[in-house]
């Protein structure tokens, strides 16, 4: 993202014993969106209505099953049980939803059952379909096309080494039932559909081996329809075979009707991953690294008008995040949102989704461990930040200076309604530093003083302004010494 935007780039260097202080990045508007244990830690879906409202579908998987969640005009989150799980043997019926919102705004999603389950909302509200009853469904991935009629791509898992990519569609009477891929693992835990511009299904997924062994399977593929019903699948990436290109793939559709896909390539040896992107032209598939070390799990893309690619996905072990990557002028911005685990435990791995309005906000959702396993919901412009949008909604405004010959940060925040207040500094890992302030506060501008010391070292800081009921403003700021 183009750091230089958000309230210009901030680096001042104090004498002999000054400190660097860099204010970077977008600024990303943090929602918590549900805090009932473990909501969304098996799969969030997001899609924005035509206002660019967020709407979210996740399972709460120790009770209540899937949920729906819509985001209110005064900020608050409307929430409705779709499909209940109450039962032992039923926990997790609602897990790895796909959500899609239809041209009337009425959602539409497929969830995991034990098989493939399908639920959709119109004015005499909630109904249900199981387009299959075949068990075991791992994953499943929803498109709706320009009529609404509903296109599905499934994986099924026959065996430990044999997944089966299957297809159907509601024609208006029954499903339509195609089988997509039978080579090997196919799936992989993952698989994305959209429909292109000329009404035509495409799928991507991918293959952890083939029947060939566990060295030659193809990774990631793509899959086209043709008008006569038939399947193309093509290799998407194939450059580097020190890599494999593996699972969590996510598919898009930009203006050229070219498919984008972002996935994560693990080492053969090592296993650590990377985030990948990779874009069909007329000469064939580029692949882009886009991020290293531990990234790309529970990745997710979407194309915005001017067919710049944004990623979301998990980054790291220890600790783990969530980020964000944008592409412009042929080059890739990386941002951390938010710390979603703060230890060394084996990363989540949990998918997370993103949308982008009309107006250029990028939305994610994902699933954070801090602060009692929290759905939440995160709103950032890659270009100007979300200060003039989000802060209007909030009643409030938050802004992180360095001062001059001191050692300290001063934190500005001005409140346009009184509220209780919590103003924290959190370091990369999401552990607290120190709490600032604390209770409510009059109407109008606040200044605070955060000493840096020697005792705090040089990294990534977030300085969180926690409104009452209302959510979370976040700045982000490096110290260099």
């Amino acid at each position: 993202m183009r750091k230089l935007r958000i309230k210009g780039l901030i680096v001042l260097m104090v004498g002999l014993m000054g400190i660097w202080v860099n204010v970077w990045g977008t600024e990303w508007y943090i929602a918590t969106v549900d805090t009932t244990m473990y909501s969304g830690m098996s799969g969030i879906s997001i899609a924005l209505d035509s206002l660019g409202n967020p709407h979210i579908a996740y399972c709460r998987p120790y009770g209540n099953g899937l949920i729906y969640a819509s985001l209110n005009p005064d900020s608050t989150w409307s929430y409705e049980v779709v499909f209940d799980s109450i039962k032992k043997e039923e926990k997790g019926r609602g897990s790895k939803p796909s959500l899609v919102l239809d041209s009337k705004g009425y959602p539409h999603i497929t969830f995991w059952e034990l098989t493939l389950g399908y639920v959709w909302k119109d004015s005499s509200g909630w109904h249900y379909s199981r387009p299959d009853s075949v068990n075991w469904v791992e994953c499943s991935a929803l498109a709706l096309d320009k009529d609404d009629s509903s296109h599905i791509a499934y994986v099924v898992n026959i065996s430990d080494t044999v997944g089966v990519i299957v297809y159907r569609k509601w024609n208006g009477v029954k499903w339509r039932y195609e089988i997509v891929d039978t080579a090997g693992k196919s799936g992989m835990g993952a698989i994305s559909i959209v429909i292109d511009s000329a009404n035509t299904p495409c799928i991507s997924f991918g293959s952890w081996y083939t029947t060939s062994g566990y060295d030659n399977y193809p990774g990631i593929e793509y899959a086209v329809r043709d008008t006569n019903g038939v399947w193309h699948i093509e290799i998407v990436d194939s450059s580097d075979t020190s890599f494999f290109a593996s699972a969590g793939t996510y598919l898009a559709i930009n203006s050229l009707n070219q498919p984008c896909i972002s996935y994560f390539s693990a080492h053969r040896h090592t296993g650590i991953p990377q985030l990948r992107y990779a874009q069909k032209t007329d000469t064939g598939w580029i692949v882009e690294v886009v991020d290293t070390t531990w990234s790309g799990y529970g990745n997710a893309v979407c194309i915005d008008s001017n067919d710049n690619p944004h990623i979301v996905y998990r980054k790291g072990e220890d600790p783990e995040l969530v980020a964000y990557a944008g592409r412009k002028d042929n080059k890739w911005w990386v941002d951390v949102v938010d710390t979603v685990r703060p230890d060394t435990i084996t990363p989540i791995g949990t998918y997370c989704g993103i949308a982008i309005d009309t107006t250029g906000y990028v939305h994610l959702s994902y699933y954070s461990e801090i602060h009692n396993f929290t759905v939440k919901c995160a709103k950032g412009n890659p270009e100007y930040g979300v200060e003039s949008d989000m802060e209007r909604q909030l009643d409030a405004g938050l802004n992180v200076y360095s001062t001059i010959g001191q050692k300290s940060i001063r934190i500005e925040y001005i409140l346009n309604k009184e509220c209780d207040v919590n103003l924290s500094i959190y370091d990369i890992a999401g552990r607290k530093i120190v709490e600032l302030t604390r209770g409510k506060k009059v109407v109008g501008k606040h200044i605070d003083y955060w000493e840096i010391g020697n005792t705090n070292s040089n990294g990534v800081y977030f300085c969180r302004l926690y409104l009452e009921n209302k959510g979370i403003l976040s700045k982000k700021f490096i110290i260099m010494r």
